[in-house]
């Protein structure tokens, strides 16, 4: 019988990295107030897991998409949000 090791995040995937989904939560609304002319934020209905897809867009078009549970999620979201947001993150 062959086995396959599949790896999936799990639902508390965000506290590995250190960060609490609220803590994401109140980054997210932090940058909502804080959003250039032009820039929307948006998130997704939450998975039965509890993950999140954020969408960044400029003038509609897309400029960032990523899942709460992506390995790299919160580095991205703090760069793309740092950059259509005033002020510093």
């Amino acid at each position: 019988m062959h086995t396959q090791n599949v790896k999936t995040a799990a639902p508390e995937s965000s506290e590995r990295w250190g960060e609490s989904k609220g803590d994401l939560l109140l980054q997210y609304v932090r940058a909502q107030s804080r959003l250039k002319q032009g820039y929307a934020l948006s998130q997704s209905e939450p998975t039965r897991d509890g993950d999140h897809q954020i969408t960044l867009r400029k003038q509609g078009e897309l400029v960032w998409r990523g899942w709460t549970f992506e390995r790299d999620f919160l580095a991205d979201f703090r760069r793309y949000i740092g950059e259509a947001t005033e002020g510093q993150e």
